[in-house]
């Protein structure tokens, strides 16, 4: 056990320095815009419809450009004229985020929501609506917005069952966050490092100790190589 420790805290500050590096920040809200999802549902409409439509579809595209730009005032004030015109979930969307850049968190969540009831299956909300669970210390909304994610078969749904494993080991979920990270495949996974850390941790508190061990080894092994990548003999 003391062997264990030793060698889980020897790698320890290696691996913030990989974290540091690698940025394990998924869909940064501020450049992850796609362009107004309203396009595609123009020719699902009648005549009057897909003119507010394509007229929403405008606004929008102005609003994510304010939104880019940092201007987060412009670009809520776009998402709620786009609102006005119609109610679409890349409206809330905006808005949602936009209230989220300005602190405004509950009026977020509210936005947000309301995009959900358009279309509960928008990988961006539900993306934000887990950030913001996340920051607001709503741990368990957090984990069912994260459990909807990783069910979508969405690109990044191994990168969603992360973030859930995580939240519930610091929860004390540890049986569930153990379960959850083994299903993720490490070669698919873009942090592996970090993966097999976590679940090193979740071993440890499930008493399985050698198990632990292994993925503590396999995470040394990994950040070593990373860094001999990054920082070559001479």
């Amino acid at each position: 056990m003391k062997g264990l420790n030793s060698m889980r805290n020897k790698i320890i500050s290696i691996s913030v320095f990989v974290l540091i590096c690698g940025q394990f920040t998924i869909h940064c809200l501020s450049k992850d815009f796609r362009k107004s999802q309203t396009q595609d549902a123009i020719l699902e409409k009648d005549s009057a419809t897909r003119e507010k439509l394509k007229k929403v579809s405008r606004i929008l595209n102005e609003g994510n450009s304010y939104f880019q730009k940092g201007n987060f005032e412009k670009s809520l004030e776009k998402a709620n004229i786009a609102i006005n015109t119609y109610p679409t979930a890349p409206g809330y969307y905006l808005a949602g985020v936009s209230e989220y850049k300005l602190g405004k968190n509950r009026e977020a969540l509210i936005s947000l929501k309301k995009g959900t009831d358009i279309d509960s299956e928008n990988e961006q909300i539900l993306l934000t609506l887990g950030i913001i669970y996340t920051a607001e210390g709503k741990n368990e909304d957090a984990i069912e917005v994260y459990g909807k994610l990783e069910s979508l078969q969405v690109k990044d749904r191994y990168n969603y069952s992360f973030k859930k494993a995580v939240i519930l080991k610091n929860l004390g979920k540890f049986e569930q966050s153990y379960e959850t990270l083994k299903k993720i495949p490490v070669k698919e996974f873009a942090f592996p490092a970090q993966l097999n850390m976590q679940l090193g941790d979740a071993a440890v508190q499930l008493k399985k100790y050698e198990e632990a061990e292994v993925y503590f080894e396999e995470a040394r092994k990994m950040i070593q190589n990373y860094y001999l990548q990054k920082n070559p003999l001479p």
